[in-house]
């Protein structure tokens, strides 16, 4: 599973602390929250739910091109969890990377030039059965944005 955060939604001032890149997940840090805001060059995204929308079918049609399975997709106004597998020896770093760049470019034709998102994004491996079953129908079921779920017969 693939979280793409919205650029600027994460900063070290988050109540649960946030992850610097080469330090791993770090507390809360108002003073480095503050620098980071100063040196914004652009506002904080927040993914509305006509981004919501761009984001589920931008997710949708990078199925055509990268040589993956989407099984659900989850909104929030911060980011978007994409539950997906692929059955390629493509490493995870080079999906990641493809689909961000493609839900980027869907973005930028139908909303306009900017960041979207925080750097590279995130991942969680998904264990067996029972963690694919738990992150399908509970725990991106329990996000407040939209959401889009594979219909298997």
């Amino acid at each position: 599973m693939f979280t793409f955060h919205g650029f600027g939604t994460w900063m070290p001032s988050h109540n649960i602390g946030y992850v610097h890149r080469t330090k791993g997940i770090q507390s809360t840090d108002s003073n480095i929250a503050e620098n980071y805001h100063q040196k914004q060059k652009q506002a904080i995204v927040s993914f509305t739910s006509e981004i919501q929308k761009e984001l589920i079918q931008a997710s949708l049609n990078a199925m055509d091109h990268v040589p993956i399975r989407i099984h659900g997709i989850a909104t929030e106004l911060t980011h978007v969890h994409i539950l997906l597998s692929w059955n390629t020896q493509t490493q995870w770093k080079t999906i990641r990377t493809s689909l961000r760049s493609g839900l980027s470019r869907h973005l930028n034709n139908q909303l306009g030039q900017k960041t979207w998102f925080a750097r590279k994004g995130s991942r969680k491996r998904v264990r067996d059965r029972t963690h694919f079953d738990y992150l399908k129908t509970k725990y991106l079921p329990k996000h407040a944005g939209l959401k889009w779920f594979e219909n298997i017969s």
